[in-house]
């Protein structure tokens, strides 16, 4: 089984000087979805986040389970 990269997010505003370069990438788009608590029942969206490496694929993502956990601090 192959080790799952880290994966660091961090929130940009989109800028409308963004160049095509910056939106074109080799790396694989995968879709996680965002949790409102940790049993997972309470489904908030998806965000798009990008795999890390060029030859990840989704699948080992999705096999693994990975998912946002969006709760507070309380």
């Amino acid at each position: 089984m192959d080790d799952i990269p880290l994966l660091a997010i961090e929130w940009k505003m989109p800028s409308s000087n963004t160049t095509a370069s910056e939106k074109t990438n080799d790396q694989q788009e995968i879709t996680l979805p965002v949790y409102g608590n940790g049993l997972r029942t309470e489904l908030l969206c998806t965000i798009d986040v990008k795999s890390g490496q060029a030859n990840t694929s989704e699948f080992h993502f999705y096999e693994r389970g990975v998912a946002i956990l969006a709760s507070s601090l309380e």
